[in-house]
């Protein structure tokens, strides 16, 4: 037996990645209402994590503990559309977190919003549902690229780049299992649960 068939065995179908979709929902009605769908998202990421150590110290011998969880921006590459609505909607975003009179910085109310992205497997995209999906919570752009203009690329579609950064995220999964790392101060009951 082959590691492709022993694969085969316990796993019947894998995930693609051009099968998924994303949805922005900032905490305000952008100007030029424009439906924000995978259609404008070249590529896009699920969210990695990382676990912050502490040192300590017993009978001289050094271990290791977690001290904190570290969540590391999400990055998406999205195409310039014609009217350039999509560019323009991730700087209306960004501009959302300075008063444009006072220039003060706002609440995070005033900024912060989801990012939603399903992942979907192949029998479920024609049913519409997703296979995976994660809810990025109190999300807001942090950084946008600038576009690279160039005469080499004569069929090219112009790109940028934005990453968003959030504060806690909750995965779901086929079956209902629900992986959250919410806080208790957004909502949640606990760390991981059922529904």
């Amino acid at each position: 037996m082959t590691i492709t068939q022993f694969l085969t065995g316990l796993v019947q179908e894998y995930h693609r990645p051009n099968l998924y979709s994303v949805f922005f929902d900032p905490p305000f009605i952008p100007l030029n209402k424009v439906s924000y769908s995978s259609i404008l998202v070249r590529t896009a990421q699920l969210p990695g994590q990382t676990i912050d150590l502490a040192d300590t110290y017993y009978n001289n011998k050094k271990q290791n503990f977690a001290s904190s969880i570290d969540l590391d921006p999400v990055s998406f590459d999205f195409y310039c559309d014609s009217s350039n609505s999509a560019h323009s909607f991730i700087l209306e975003w960004m501009n959302n977190t300075i008063s444009s009179g006072s220039r003060i910085l706002n609440y995070k109310l005033d900024y912060a919003g989801t990012v939603e992205i399903d992942l979907h497997s192949r029998p479920l995209v024609i049913a519409g549902v997703s296979a995976v999906n994660v809810k990025l919570i109190n999300a807001f752009p942090i950084n946008v690229s600038p576009v690279e203009l160039s005469s080499d690329g004569e069929n090219d579609i112009c790109k940028f780049t934005a990453s968003f950064s959030f504060d806690d995220l909750t995965y779901t999964f086929p079956g209902g299992f629900v992986s959250s790392l919410r806080s208790f101060g957004v909502g949640a009951a606990g760390a991981v649960g059922l529904i």
